[in-house]
């Protein structure tokens, strides 16, 4: 498991990774630290990293900066912002980080942090088995949960449309899938969509996910998309 921690403070580049080690309760992890989020991008080296611990107040290009290029690059790593800006917090909702440790609280909240992306990554190995019709070459596919951004109703078929942009289709009704656990954290946007939750933010009547694809809310819809988007991200965040 591979963690990066990037923040212009050295003295936090020196003591993070101690306390994240102290709290991952045994398990291995590779930590490495930078100290802006350009140096971050800029070291072709770094592959497979698995959580950022991320300030966001930093100078010329900030953590907010950092997130969003990420997203550009469909790298949906999990974030935790490390901050001693309180007033930064309620910003930060909209680049969807898992968590947050204020700096001078942070021997009392990392735990809770590390705890949440221990979790994220445990459960982002969850996957789901689906099957393309003979007409459409009769493949099957083992699919991560976390890679899928949403399902989509096209008459007698559903498409699995992933987060590289490519879909799978199989011969099904979406309802079959509504009651699966393991899609538990999507939500019905219209009559035949049904999206993940971790990929989404909701801009008025619209969802944007998170490859930039721009999917439209229904009127009766709505409400309860806004309202289960606020629920998990209450749920996701500290």
């Amino acid at each position: 498991m591979r963690f990066a921690v990037i923040d212009d403070d050295p003295h936090i580049l020196t003591i993070l990774p101690e306390l994240i080690r102290a709290n991952v309760n045994g398990i291995g992890v590779e930590i490495i630290c930078f100290g802006s989020g350009k140096e971050y991008l800029e070291d072709h080296s770094v592959t497979n990293i698995n959580a950022l611990f991320l300030d966001i107040d930093m100078p010329e290009y900030s953590g907010f900066d950092l997130a969003v290029e990420l997203q550009r690059r469909n790298e949906n790593i999990p974030i935790v912002y490390v901050t001693g800006r309180d007033d930064l917090i309620i910003n930060a909702f909209r680049y969807r980080p898992v968590g947050f440790v204020r700096k001078h609280h942070i021997e009392s909240e990392l735990p809770f942090a590390i705890k949440t992306v221990l979790d994220l990554l445990k459960k982002d190995d969850t996957r789901i088995t689906i099957v393309e019709p003979k007409s459409r070459g009769g493949k099957s596919y083992s699919v991560m949960i976390n890679e899928i951004t949403y399902l989509k109703n096209v008459k007698h078929y559903v498409e699995f449309h992933l987060s590289d942009g490519t879909y799978h289709t199989v011969r099904e009704n979406i309802g079959t899938y509504l009651t699966r656990s393991e899609l538990s954290n999507f939500i019905m946007i219209d009559a035949g969509t049904f999206v993940n939750l971790a990929h989404m933010t909701v801009i008025k009547d619209t969802v944007r996910l998170s490859n930039n694809e721009v999917l439209y809310i229904s009127r009766r819809k709505v409400q309860s998309v806004l309202k289960a988007y606020l629920n998990y991200n209450k749920k996701e965040l500290i």
